[in-house]
């Protein structure tokens, strides 16, 4: 329905959804696009807290 678009805006106008092209997929050799969620964790970085990644929101919120 929407070709080789990769990336549409949505929005509506007068009770009618609208999509919109804003990207068309990328064409290197066939290869899908990285996903930036699938590289989280592969750089991790150390910090003061050591349970950080168990108390994130009291770090972060002051919660």
């Amino acid at each position: 329905m929407l070709g080789n678009v990769k990336e549409v805006e949505v929005r509506e106008e007068e009770g009618r959804i609208i999509l919109e092209p804003v990207r068309e997929a990328d064409e290197r050799d066939g290869a899908p696009e990285e996903d930036p969620l699938q590289g989280l964790g592969r750089n991790p970085v150390s910090c003061e807290p050591p349970d950080a990644s168990e108390h994130h929101d009291q770090y972060l919120y002051d919660r």
